[in-house]
């Protein structure tokens, strides 16, 4: 059996390594449910064989320093760090980020967790700080239309690699089919997030607040455009997005979330 070779990457669940030609690793962290690997494991399939610009899957495997996901090796920059390369091309990538998500949106499927399944629970999570709004906040969502787009839940320029000339989206952990303006609604969650990792100045601040507005603003107006989709749609689905969001406890945005949600409260839930 092969063994994980170089480390090329590290995240919060799994470090990525080489492993054998034109292939790497995904391999989880001691510990992690193996349940939650193989759902990932199908998801990055499904959505690689309906058509999505993702790495190929080729198969689930136990090692000796635990279980992983083998994948095509992807070989070059992520859209964040290029952008961060070369920041006067923001306009540029911010469109590419629209068409990108766009073009996914394009694929549809049945085989992926259901988007208006996941979000009741992720929101009831979040219930100690939405009070009696939890539930009727998930009756509100209720409402919205499903859709079966694939929708990829966490689509940022930081999971976006270019791999020759070509873009690959990564990371399909929280994959769903569903309504396309819940997971733009997402992203533009992200993107607006007042979270600075720890130890960022009171410039660098700044200056990384104007280039996410700038970057959102962009990739809103150009996503509109490329899908046709009317705002309020998306704006339809921010509420639910938010309260969801609230689970995931990131640093610096529970106050601004609750304020989001609290806006939006009296005039969606009227």
């Amino acid at each position: 059996m092969s063994h994980p070779d170089k480390m090329i990457g590290q995240g919060r669940t799994a470090n990525v390594f080489d492993w054998e030609e034109g292939k790497v690793i995904k391999l989880f962290h001691e510990g992690f449910n193996k349940d939650w690997i193989e759902r990932e494991y199908r998801m990055a399939k499904n959505v690689h064989e309906v058509g999505v610009s993702s790495p190929e899957v080729y198969e689930l495997v136990e090692t000796e320093e635990g279980v992983g996901i083998v994948f095509a090796k992807v070989s070059g920059e992520s859209m964040f760090d290029l952008m961060q390369k070369a920041p006067w091309k923001l306009k540029q990538s911010a469109r590419t980020l629209a068409r990108l998500h766009a073009q996914m949106h394009a694929s549809h499927t049945e085989h992926l967790p259901l988007q208006k399944e996941d979000l009741p629970e992720r929101i009831r999570h979040g219930a100690e700080f939405l009070g009696e709004h939890a539930e009727s906040i998930i009756r509100y969502l209720d409402k919205l239309p499903q859709g079966d787009s694939v929708c990829h839940g966490d689509f940022h320029p930081g999971n976006l690699m270019e791999d020759h000339g070509n873009w690959m989206v990564l990371d399909w952990t929280n994959a769903e089919s569903g309504n396309p303006a819940g997971d733009v609604a997402r992203t533009l969650i992200m993107l607006r997030s007042p979270y600075m990792p720890p130890g960022t100045n009171w410039l660098t601040g700044k200056l990384s607040k104007a280039f996410k507005s700038r970057l959102e603003s962009v990739y809103l107006n150009e996503y509109l455009r490329i899908s046709g989709m009317p705002l309020a749609d998306i704006e339809a689905w921010m509420l639910p997005v938010a309260a969801a969001r609230l689970r995931e406890q990131v640093p610096g945005e529970r106050e601004w979330l609750l304020g989001l949600i609290r806006e939006r409260v009296d005039s969606s839930l009227s």
